[in-house]
């Protein structure tokens, strides 16, 4: 069983947008757009706020606006993987529409435009921008602005020009992407490059220290009042109910105040040391005074001399006589300087390299030394890996340097407790435009899937790798009269008490349990109770029970069955007393209940009271989980995230982790199932369900 994150129901933000465009202001513009958690598209995706400021001609400026909104829509919501990178489809999708629109237009009619777009996912804000384009972030009252600097803000010189394209100019576009923690009372505000000149200094400060609407209203204003009467756009965001309180703090980084997210940020590419046309020319000169030396010794021993000593210049078939000497002696004088050069340089790099492996080596075996800790290895062979990739960036094919960085590596996945499924391979692929995997169970010879993008469910046959899924239930069908509507959550039914037979199930936020068996029949299973379900909706079973996760009210439902394998009894409430569930990612059950939070954290409750569990040992702490998977017969839990499965024992201790053959093999993780007596892990990542053998563990080391 598996459930999808989603943003934490206790954030409140308060949004604000508005417009200025062509001298006339609308709260409700076309280029402003503000789409709120579950509105749109999945929960986890969060709230997505765009700012959109397009130059050109007035007439036709709404409509265009408009599809470059929703273009972005569509790509950030439709988009796999992680949410920076649904941010960059989103701009690249506006830039498409405002590119072609510029294909079919006269070059002086053509568009040029700057997006800011931000999406909130419970805590965190993901930053994206292009073209002419301004964020401010207020964090614990200091004042963060994306990007620091650019041509839109100010005339500095030694701007890299080619990295600061607007939209609708080219077809690949540069998008700078940052990550910023955020808490209660910070404000986000997404806006014109405009602003950075109408407010500045303390009158900034203090206009951005207000609530959303008064943020949007004062810029309006202070818009209208200017001389230079700008078109600008706001969007302003102000946080609360978050739980979290932030201080600012400010990473080493060029770009902006914020750290880029896993190193996605590209910045324009700016040149370290002398420019190639500086260095060239330099080379050419010292090339030119050996040829013009050598040059001169010719001269000097073919020409004539006059009285006195000096040269005189050929006549006749002497000219030609000196250069077919001399033309030669150039062209050979270039070349040896040429190759002495390039013989120097070559000498110094394969120093670099020696001396670079040398260091990585020497790391290594200090690490694999017994004296030293977990951590201490682990730095060491990060230093060590380092040094190998700047050795590889020298020289690509040094045998010695690839053969080093496997063996650092391979290192660094067993001190971190690493296991590559090395026989990891794709068994099926849901193509299916809209397709939106969540939830996974396998049973026997076939893997059950959720596709809660188009509400369905999928049938795989294990033994057909690599086969199209088979749909065995999709919304809109009737079944014993029933018709199927929106699927929440995929999961087993359990055997026990008054139920005798077990069946996957796919739970329809109706309050329908559609019960689908090993040959295909599907059988409608009402719940009593279910038009006071809230979201979301988080389901599992034990002994015959059926389980329901309500986090708003603090509460999980159980609901026994009753005769003919239904749920026709009302629910009790399972736990002893209210406890605080906002933040739920997904739920499993052995007896104990086990709930992971979109924080990482993994609670055990029992008998309807929370126990103290905490994971010990993993060195990076889960960050952002996607699902959990518990075996009722087993010993360990199953936390998956982006990069990595990481097993965890029923106390609580960290016992390893399993990561794809290729490192971004993990990027988009769905949903984790563990077989523990046949030894296979079967993961959804992004539309596919790949299949590997659980590796071995290995020997303890001494």
């Amino acid at each position: 069983m598996a459930a999808s994150a989603s943003v934490p129901s206790e954030l409140e933000t308060e949004t604000a947008s508005g417009a200025r465009v062509g001298g006339a202001w609308a709260g409700s513009a076309p280029n402003v757009a503000i789409f709120p958690p579950r509105s749109v598209g999945p929960a986890d995706r969060g709230l997505l706020a765009v700012a959109l400021d397009l130059a050109g001609a007035e007439e036709g400026r709404g409509d265009l606006t408009r599809l470059m909104i929703q273009a972005a829509r569509t790509a950030y919501f439709n988009a796999t993987g992680t949410i920076t990178m649904g941010l960059r489809r989103a701009v690249e999708a506006a830039n498409e529409v405002l590119y072609q629109a510029n294909v079919t237009t006269l070059r002086e009619m053509r568009r040029h435009a700057g997006m800011s777009i931000a999406a909130l996912v419970g805590a965190d804000l993901y930053l994206g921008q292009a073209g002419p384009s301004l964020i401010y972030v207020v964090q614990a009252g200091e004042l963060l602005q994306f990007p620091t600097d650019s041509p839109w803000l100010s005339s500095k010189e030694g701007q890299e020009e080619g990295g600061w394209y607007p939209l609708g100019v080219r077809r690949a576009l540069q998008v700078d992407l940052y990550h910023v923690e955020v808490g209660d009372e910070d404000t986000v505000v997404l806006t014109s490059p405009a602003v950075a000149q109408l407010a500045t200094g303390d009158f900034l400060d203090a206009l951005l220290d207000q609530t959303a609407q008064d943020i949007v209203n004062d810029l309006a204003n202070l818009a209208s009042s200017s001389d230079s009467n700008p078109d600008i756009s706001v969007v302003a965001l102000k946080l609360a109910g978050t739980g979290i309180e932030t201080a600012p703090v400010r990473p080493a980084d060029d770009r902006g105040f914020a750290r880029p997210e896993d190193a996605q940020v590209v910045a324009a590419a700016k040149p370290s040391g002398p420019p190639l046309s500086a260095w060239l020319g330099k080379m050419g000169r010292d090339v030119a005074g050996d040829v013009g030396r050598g040059a001169g010794t010719v001269l000097k021993q073919t020409l004539p001399e006059r009285p006195g000593g000096t040269s005189a210049l050929p006549r006749g078939p002497q000219v030609w006589r000196a250069l077919a000497i001399l033309i030669p002696l150039l062209v050979l004088a270039a070349v040896v300087g040429l190759t002495l050069r390039s013989s120097q340089e070559r000498r110094a790099q394969d120093e670099r390299v020696t001396a670079l492996l040398a260091q990585a080596q020497e790391r290594m075996t200090v690490a694999q030394s017994s004296g030293a800790d977990r951590q201490s290895t682990l730095n060491l062979l990060g230093d060590a890996d380092a040094k190998v990739q700047e050795a590889l960036q020298i020289r690509p094919n040094n045998e010695a340097a690839r053969k080093l960085q496997t063996d650092i590596r391979t290192a660094r996945d067993e001190a971190g407790g690493i296991y590559r499924l090395s026989d990891w391979s794709v068994l099926a692929s849901a193509t299916d435009t809209g397709t939106i995997l969540r939830g996974l169970w396998v049973s026997g010879p076939n893997a059950y899937l959720l596709d809660a993008g188009l509400n369905r469910v999928l049938r795989v046959r294990l033994g057909e790798a690599g086969g199209a899924p088979e749909t065995v239930l999709k919304t809109g069908e009737t079944v014993a009269g029933k018709t199927v509507g929106d699927l929440a959550d995929l999961l087993w039914l359990r055997s026990g008490g008054a139920r005798t037979v077990e069946d996957v199930a796919a739970l329809g936020r109706d309050g329908v349990l559609w019960a689908i068996s090993a040959t295909g029949t599907k059988t409608p299973i009402p719940i009593g109770g279910s038009r006071d379900w809230q979201n979301p909706l988080i389901a599992d079973t034990y002994g015959g029970n059926f389980y329901l996760v309500q986090a708003d009210r603090g509460q999980i439902l159980r609901y026994t069955p009753s005769a003919a394998d239904a749920y026709n009894n009302a629910a009790t409430q399972w736990m002893s007393d209210q406890v605080d569930l906002k933040g739920v990612v997904d739920m499993a059950i052995d007896g104990s209940i086990y709930l992971l939070m979109g924080d990482g954290r993994v609670r055990r409750f029992s008998a309807g009271k929370e126990e103290k569990f905490e994971v010990k040992g993993l060195e990076a702490k889960l960050s952002n989980p996607r699902a959990l998977f518990v075996s009722q017969e087993g010993q360990s839990l199953y936390v998956i995230e982006a990069g990595r499965v990481v097993e965890i024992s029923k106390d609580g201790a960290f016992v390893r982790q399993f990561q794809a053959p290729d490192d971004k093999g993990l990027d988009d993780p769905r949903a984790v199932f563990v077989d523990e007596k046949a030894s296979r892990v079967y993961i959804v990542n992004g539309a596919a369900l790949y299949g590997a053998g659980l590796p071995k563990p290995r020997p303890t080391r001494q």
